[in-house]
């Protein structure tokens, strides 16, 4: 049994069954793609945080700096 996998590598797999090994332009990402990884990287950020991930509705510009001044006051 594989260890549960929190990287880059279900990427870097999709870039190399597209024949894409880092050199020049990669391939675009399909919106599915892009969907897919969120989903992963939410899902990654709940396992580890163990919050549920809140979903920001944007422009998301206010919310950052508001956060950035709790941690500094």
């Amino acid at each position: 049994m594989e260890p549960e996998n929190f990287d880059k590598e279900f990427l870097r797999l999709w870039y190399a069954k597209r024949g894409y090994k880092g050199d020049g332009k990669p391939p675009r990402m399909s919106r599915q793609l892009i969907f897919d990884l969120a989903k992963r990287y939410i899902s990654v950020y709940e396992k580890i945080t163990g919050k549920k991930f809140k979903v920001y509705k944007y422009p998301i510009e206010r919310n950052i700096i508001d956060s950035i001044d709790t941690i500094l006051i």
